[in-house]
């Protein structure tokens, strides 16, 4: 099936030299992303969104409050 659309910026990332990352989902796709991205030899922090309903915005507010 080929590479998945998760995959291609974080590969992009990766090659640059950025090992950290953190990644805003739902928990609905929680498991089977992280089971996905396990072959990545890379830091990544998953922020749960379980508010889904309030949109992209608010998926946003949620990885820069984790970040900081």
């Amino acid at each position: 099936m080929g590479i998945k659309l998760i995959e291609y910026p974080l590969s992009s990332l990766i090659h640059a030299g950025i090992r950290n990352f953190g990644i805003v989902i739902n928990n609905k796709y929680y498991e089977s992303i992280k089971n996905l991205l396990s072959k990545y030899i890379v830091n990544i922090n998953y922020v749960i969104n379980h508010e889904i309903s309030k949109g992209n915005g608010y998926g946003l507010l949620l990885g820069i409050l984790y970040r900081e």
